[in-house]
């Protein structure tokens, strides 16, 4: 009996849609000799050929193109299969696990904490931390059941989402930047600085914080980073600026970089999201709970 392993299938549906070894590596978070060594194992063990390659360009092969619904339905029902196997094992165990991305507002966990448990009484939340380019994906796979997620991302169309309120957005300098010596900026001072990004593939993401619909022309980015502490060193070593969420400022200080209020800028949103089409109780609740506590004064 023929056995394909569900990696296999990932790293052919990922190269599948960025048509390039290096950009897919990257995005799977491997190294290029192994995705291509999988790939040619998987065309060995399926016997066919499913990339044509050149110099120039990768394309699909006829095979390629069959193959790849398939692996997104596999991938898709063992995604939805094991998410439930985690589901019941965390409803065992009273838990519910709840992600986010770099940073949550200060004032939000506590009293979080205390309304959701008192309307699930003996529960608990645990937090984890987003993938940091694909913040959604945590959800969408099950890893979690819910995420506090600082719109847009991708993916976010197959999630429920429940917007909570809005963030400023903050400018990150490293400390000697002539523009440090002000207390806030305006886009028109950030146009011709060179910017620190996530990679391409984090998509409307990327595109969101280097306001690219908001610049008279897009930023030109110097640096790609894929997690926090390399995105704050990039911009403490004067390799470029960035934006981030005025929350985030209390969760990364450091003495080698300042923030400063973008004025102009357009505010981000702040939102819970859970799996689209869940009528789980337990979620309605926290998601009551998230309501309450943003919508109280404090």
């Amino acid at each position: 009996m023929l056995e394909v392993s569900s990696r296999s299938l990932r790293y052919f549906a990922v190269l599948a849609e960025e048509l390039h070894f290096t950009h897919a590596a990257q995005r799977l978070h491997i190294a290029q000799p192994v995705l291509s060594k999988a790939i040619r194992r998987l065309e060995s063990d399926l016997d066919v050929v499913l990339l044509v390659r050149s110099r120039q360009r990768v394309a699909l092969s006829d095979a390629g193109r069959a193959l790849l619904p398939v692996a997104r339905r596999v991938l898709a029902d063992l995604e939805e299969g094991l998410a439930q196997v985690r589901r019941v094992h965390r409803r065992d165990e009273r838990v519910l696990r709840v992600g986010y991305h770099s940073s949550l507002p200060p004032a939000l966990l506590q009293p979080l904490t205390a309304a959701f448990a008192g309307l699930r009484p003996g529960w608990r939340i645990e937090l984890r931390g987003n993938d940091w380019t694909d913040p959604a994906r945590v959800v969408v796979d099950g890893t979690v059941d819910a995420a506090f997620l600082r719109l847009p991302v991708p993916g976010q169309d197959s999630l429920e989402i429940e917007v909570l309120g809005t963030e400023s957005r903050c400018v990150v300098l490293p400390v000697g930047h002539p523009l440090a010596s002000r207390r806030s900026v305006r886009l028109r001072d950030l146009q011709d600085e060179p910017f620190v990004a996530m990679p391409v593939s984090a998509g409307v993401f990327r595109d969101f914080w280097l306001g690219l619909e908001e610049f008279e022309r897009p930023p030109v980015v110097s640096t790609e980073v894929r997690n926090p502490d390399d995105f704050f060193a990039a911009i403490a070593t004067g390799r470029g600026v960035a934006m981030i969420a005025e929350p985030t400022t209390a969760m990364y200080q450091r003495p080698d970089i300042v923030y400063r209020l973008v004025e102009d800028a357009r505010p981000g949103k702040f939102a819970v999201a859970w799996r689209q089409g869940s009528a789980d109780p337990l979620l309605r609740d926290f998601v009551r709970a998230c309501i309450e506590v943003t919508a109280a004064p404090r």
